[in-house]
């Protein structure tokens, strides 16, 4: 049974919350996810037990536990969710999440995730608009983001004037794991280094993109979140992940 996108990104935001906030991660398993569980965070084992089990862990790791889901929105058959976890001793972090869906459960996770300092500085990087305002056409929004991260993987200078609106542009990401703006972007000597798009997830005036790179030659995968009016882009938050050694993950289906 195919799901509208508003109803994919309401389950995915349920089985998100039931999981990591309330502790409920079978009751999670067992209402969204189906037989296969395709996990790429290094961090959780593959399959529905190994998720289920992970979460179940953390509810007794970590006493302590707030989730709240900032954006949440879904596209074609995959869902995207904006995340502030605080999880007392374990740290505050903001988590950006791709849950491919068939039919109605989840079969497959992508996810970039970076702490941060204290509860107050992770409410400012998730600052701005937090719904599609259905002003904006879809495709024009994917095409116009993805031309940016592509012209950066090409290599090729990004023309500013035509893909951004710097009268109202607001960039949300500053410090140690999330991805900053510089005006590097634009003369191609940022740090930061784009090989690939895999995952493109777009809905009205937003476009959330999972990218393959790098990060001072470092192995990473960086998420972009844009937000458009009028066809340019006004809004970016972004999180950088570096992958480690494919020995230290607990699954073999790499990051992407």
């Amino acid at each position: 049974m195919a799901l509208a996108d508003n109803e994919l990104a309401a389950r995915a935001s349920d089985f998100y919350v039931m999981s990591v906030r309330d502790g409920k991660s079978r009751a999670a398993v067992e209402t969204h996810v189906g037989e296969t569980y395709i996990q790429h965070n290094h961090r959780v084992p593959d399959g529905p037990e190994g998720f289920r089990k992970r979460y179940h862990d953390m509810s007794h790791d970590y006493g302590y536990r707030d989730v709240v889901v900032y954006r949440a929105f879904a596209g074609d058959d995959t869902a995207f969710l904006h995340v502030l976890q605080d999880l007392g001793d374990g740290g505050v972090w903001l988590v950006m999440v791709f849950l491919r869906f068939e039919g109605d459960k989840i079969v497959e996770q992508w996810d970039n995730a970076t702490e941060v300092a204290n509860l107050s500085l992770a409410q400012g990087f998730l600052g701005g608009p937090a719904a599609p305002d259905g002003l904006e056409d879809t495709a024009q929004t994917a095409a116009q983001a993805s031309s940016i991260v592509q012209a950066l993987i090409d290599n090729e200078p990004i023309s500013s004037a035509g893909a951004f609106d710097h009268r109202k542009f607001r960039h949300h990401d500053q410090g140690e794991g999330l991805r900053a703006f510089p005006a590097e972007w634009f003369d191609g000597r940022s740090h930061y280094s784009y090989n690939k798009v895999h995952r493109v997830v777009c809905s009205q005036n937003f476009a959330a993109l999972l990218s393959e790179g790098s990060v001072d030659g470092q192995p990473a995968a960086i998420t972009d979140l844009f937000r458009c009016e009028q066809g340019l882009v006004v809004e970016h938050w972004g999180i950088v992940e570096t992958i480690g050694a494919a020995d230290d993950a607990a699954h073999s289906n790499g990051k992407f």
